[in-house]
């Protein structure tokens, strides 16, 4: 079964029944970051470009590259972490004012003018534990403040524990809680604020 299948079979099967606990993070770039955590090892951040993308093959099936192409129109930001010289990482930055999509299209959340939402973010299996994603994270989050954005968010799961200290480690704090149900396509939402976002 090729990869764009499987995809979408999970995507198919996601519509009939699905639940998930999706966790908003948000942080304030006015305020002062933490000390950017330092990787295990040493890596090379660098902005993802149209001349750079098919490099995403490293750790991506084929399928991914057309969607990541359609991010770069889109005005979106893309960050590879290469380690040894191969990429083992890559995040996606989208700016607002705009509706982002939140875990698989199933919580959407409006972001204004100034804002940034991180996502698409994905470590390769052989390079996990190495401290790259929040690494990635913090350099993200430096060169969005020096671009002027006053907030960044970000989303995972509840069950995703790893994602969760990645984000709570570079000063993102938990914001929002949605508890989200889908029965044969019907969508059932359930979003608790947790902390005011200033």
């Amino acid at each position: 079964m090729t990869g764009r299948l499987t995809y979408r079979l999970a995507r198919l099967a996601r519509w009939c029944t699905h639940r998930a606990t999706v966790l908003l993070y948000t942080v304030d770039l006015r305020a002062p970051l933490p000390p950017a955590p330092l990787p295990r090892r040493p890596i090379l951040i660098e902005p993802i470009t149209p001349a750079n993308l098919p490099r995403a093959r490293e750790m991506e099936p084929d399928y991914r590259i057309a969607r990541f192409r359609q991010f770069l129109l889109d005005s979106d930001a893309g960050y590879f972490a290469l380690l040894d010289g191969h990429v083992v990482h890559r995040s996606w930055v989208q700016f607002g004012p705009r509706i982002v999509q939140q875990h698989h299209d199933l919580a959407p959340y409006r972001l204004n003018e100034h804002e940034a939402y991180i996502h698409f973010c994905e470590t390769a299996p052989a390079a996990r534990g190495l401290g790259i994603y929040p690494a990635v994270l913090a350099h993200i989050l430096r060169e969005l403040k020096m671009k002027s954005v006053h907030r960044c968010y970000i989303a995972t799961t509840a069950d995703n524990t790893a994602s969760q200290r990645g984000i709570e480690k570079v000063g993102f704090k938990l914001f929002l809680r949605t508890e989200i149900k889908v029965v044969l396509g019907h969508i059932h939402r359930h979003a608790v604020l947790l902390c005011a976002a200033s």
